[in-house]
């Protein structure tokens, strides 16, 4: 540690006795450095700065002044420009951004950068330009707070299209056999320590004849084990749907093989439900669906 702080110290000497006298700040521009002891450059540039009384004297010419990236105060604008830490950015009196150095390599590179001011020629991004940039950073940093949030407590979205036979089981005579096909959305949750997830969302099938339903299935999701790159999981559960003034309700299980954010699922939906209570024959509604679904947070 200190052979590096004696390195630093040596190196930052030279380069800005070299370099003394070749800036000015006539414009007298502001220079923000945002950073904190949690980055190990900032750490770097504060033993560099503090062992030099030249680099020093460079960093008060352009009004240097650190800000903390986790309390930023009235700075917090210009923390959109910020990729990394430290990062040094040029304000003229207004305010408006100019340009920035991300990182801390040595100090002949931030002496560049202060050198590079003096005859800046580039438009000035303005501060209420910098202002609206901010509310859109932070409108994305919001949107990815929850997202982790959700992926930490367990909480994930699944969207699905699908498409299969569809038929009608029991002694009715009239034939509604054909192709059906469903589509919906569900919210899943995973039950902490153990394999098993909670699921439940709205599917609405087209079903043969140009018959529709709105279903509501609520399932069980167990994982089963991993054959790479195939996660094998099963889903059953129960259901209750509305179609043709007839309310209806079954079973339904499905195999399902997940790979990345999408699983691939062969399924059968079972009524248990007569759609013909008032007539002398009986019959019972059945699907057999293979689905894509989209995991959203898998």
């Amino acid at each position: 540690m200190i052979g590096r702080k004696l390195v630093i110290a040596l190196a930052t000497a030279l380069i800005c006795n070299l370099a003394s006298g070749q800036v000015s700040n006539p414009r007298n521009l502001k220079v923000l450095c945002f950073g904190n002891s949690s980055h190990i450059m900032f750490v770097d540039f504060k033993e560099a700065i503090d062992t030099s009384e030249v680099l020093k004297t460079e960093a008060t010419t352009y009004n240097l002044e650190t800000v903390d990236p986790d309390n930023p105060g009235e700075f917090a604008t210009y923390l959109p420009v910020a990729r990394a830490f430290p990062c040094f950015i040029a304000l003229n009196q207004s305010g408006d951004y100019l340009a920035n150095l991300t990182g801390f390599v040595d100090p002949e590179e931030l002496m560049s950068f202060f050198s590079k001011l003096d005859t800046l020629s580039s438009e000035p991004y303005s501060k209420e330009s910098m202002e609206n940039l901010y509310k859109k950073w932070r409108k994305k940093i919001k949107k990815t707070e929850r997202y982790n949030n959700m992926i930490a407590a367990g909480r994930f979205y699944d969207f699905q299209v699908g498409g299969g036979y569809a038929f009608l089981s029991g002694d009715a005579v009239e034939n509604r056999s054909g192709f059906a096909m469903t589509a919906g959305m569900s919210f899943r949750q995973h039950i902490k320590g153990t394999r098993l997830f909670l699921c439940a969302g709205p599917a609405l099938d087209c079903l043969p004849k140009k018959e529709f339903r709105l279903r509501l299935p609520v399932d069980a999701e167990l994982f089963l084990g991993r054959t790479y790159p195939i996660d094998w999981r099963v889903r059953a559960g129960a259901w209750g749907g509305y179609s043709l003034n007839n309310w209806d309700a079954g079973l339904s299980t499905s195999i399902v093989a997940e790979m990345g954010s999408f699983d691939f699922s062969i399924g059968y939906v079972r009524g248990l439900i007569d759609r013909n209570p008032a007539a002398e024959t009986s019959s019972f509604s059945n699907m057999v669906i293979a689905s894509i679904r989209l995991r959203i947070g898998d």
